[in-house]
């Protein structure tokens, strides 16, 4: 069975003053996959400007723009229309082995995803839970068994933390939002040695929502680990990656994936307002 997902991603930002220019990157369109197609997509930036358009070292689709005259609002809009496929193998069902994560051919395949990164640091907090794990019959039930742990040991606190949060630090202070507990997710999984990458998308909030039904929902982060092939998780609702998520892209962390970067020339200061809607169409 598969779900027709559209996605309305619109965000606002009122400066304190006018800028005199701004280049930025987005990463909001949705990729393609085995498990999901991209119907349609379009993009408004408002000033209006041209829109240029590539994949990046990670194959997201990302779109490039600058505003080089002052503005004091910048207004981005993106549509999408997605179909994605249910039924997404469980990871605890993966067959790999831990000696064949060892493998040299893997650790030099994946070693961009076993490497810490600044929000995926190494912590010695880390190690109990790490020794947990390695005593499950295999790698795909040991992330079955750090998902459930890291959903009831953490709080889900939005304002808590912030882009640059780290592992360590929500480890420490045992509260975030679905960005640190993925965060969380790969520090451990990499310390334990399992190829690991962050994903982010949205995810439709409600188990079987009504077709044309809007609902609100929020840019979202789960896990891929690879286990022989790539398994999706959801750490932060503890399920697996299925229909109701929609992909954007992967990386090491959330600075390979945020969905706006860029640098502007101006004050910085300035409000946000965003809106995700979600309609299942079919």
């Amino acid at each position: 069975m598969s779900w027709r997902i559209s996605i309305d991603h619109n965000t606002t930002y009122t400066y304190a003053e006018p800028l005199r220019s701004q280049h930025n990157e987005l990463r909001i369109t949705p990729r393609d996959t085995p498990r999901q197609f991209t119907l349609e997509h379009n993009l408004t930036i408002t000033p209006a400007t041209n829109i240029y358009r590539y994949k990046d070292y990670f194959g997201t689709r990302v779109a490039s723009f600058a505003i080089e005259e002052p503005h004091q609002t910048l207004q981005v809009s993106g549509h999408s229309l997605v179909e994605t496929a249910s039924g997404a193998p469980h990871s605890a069902k993966a067959p790999i082995s831990w000696s064949g994560l060892q493998l040299p051919s893997v650790k030099d395949k994946f070693c961009e995803y076993l490497s810490a990164t600044a929000c995926t640091d190494y912590s010695q907090a880390y190690e109990e839970i790490v020794l947990e794990m390695k005593k499950c019959a295999t790698p795909g039930i040991a992330i079955h068994k750090l998902c459930s742990w890291i959903r009831d040991s953490i709080v889900y606190s939005p304002g808590s933390t912030h882009v640059n949060t780290t592992a360590s630090d929500v480890m420490r202070n045992r509260a975030g939002v679905c960005q640190d507990f993925v965060h969380l997710a790969l520090a451990i999984m990499r310390q334990a040695d399992i190829p690991c990458r962050y994903a982010s998308g949205y995810l439709y909030p409600i188990d079987q929502g009504d077709i044309g039904e809007v609902v609100l929902g929020e840019s979202h982060a789960w896990c891929e680990a690879w286990l022989g092939d790539w398994y999706g998780v959801d750490p932060t609702n503890d399920m697996a990656v299925a229909e109701r998520h929609v992909l954007v892209g992967w990386g090491r962390d959330y600075s390979d994936i945020a969905p706006v970067k860029g640098v502007i020339n101006g004050n910085p200061q300035a409000s946000m307002d965003v809106e995700v809607t979600l309609c299942r169409i079919a």
